[in-house]
């Protein structure tokens, strides 16, 4: 399936209900750099109505991809997700030092879970250090500031001040609301 057969995704229709929570932009984005990849394991931290499952899915088939979210729906019939492992949980409480020893380093971290400081921070603490070298992290929802709290930009901020990123990451230009980091050390 190419990336042209999954537009459904952005349908405003009784079909899709508009399931992709990136645009249209962003999508085409993600699968280009999961196509890209050989046999990745690919985490997604929000799973919401499965649409950005479904892309991950269809852009590599050798890929495993492994979905975390506090509330899961039905997706796996509704869009027929296989080769996905949908586990309902809190993202900040996996144990990613047995994930990696048990099931692998991540090749793409994508997180689109929390998008409060707190808790994209706990996010990151918890699963920048299972990505492997060359791995990749992208952030959604990353370049929207708001005033009366702090989101997920505040968080690159951070990560730049600290010089992590420039020194252990290197940021990819952005695409939209996305924010890649690739690992170099």
């Amino acid at each position: 399936m190419g990336f042209e057969d999954l537009s459904y995704l952005w349908e405003n229709g009784i079909r899709s209900r508009k399931i992709s929570r990136v645009n249209l932009e962003e999508g085409a984005y993600l699968y280009k750099v999961v196509a890209e990849l050989k046999s990745p394991l690919i985490v997604e931290i929000g799973t919401s109505h499965g649409g950005t499952t479904k892309l991950l899915q269809e852009a590599n088939i050798l890929g495993t991809i492994i979905t975390l979210d506090l509330e899961l729906i039905d997706i796996k019939t509704e869009l027929n997700i296989t080769r996905t492992h949908l586990i309902k949980t809190n993202s900040t409480e996996v144990d990613t030092e047995v994930f990696v020893k048990e099931i692998g380093e991540v090749d793409l971290l994508f997180i689109d879970g929390n998008h409060l400081f707190e808790g994209v921070k706990a996010d990151w603490d918890n699963w920048n250090k299972a990505v492997k070298v060359e791995g990749h992290i992208i952030f959604h929802d990353c370049y929207i500031a708001r005033k009366k709290y702090l989101t997920v930009i505040d968080l690159i901020k951070e990560l730049k001040k600290k010089e992590i990123i420039g020194k252990q990451y290197i940021e990819k230009p952005a695409v939209a609301s996305l924010c890649h980091l690739r690992k170099v050390e």
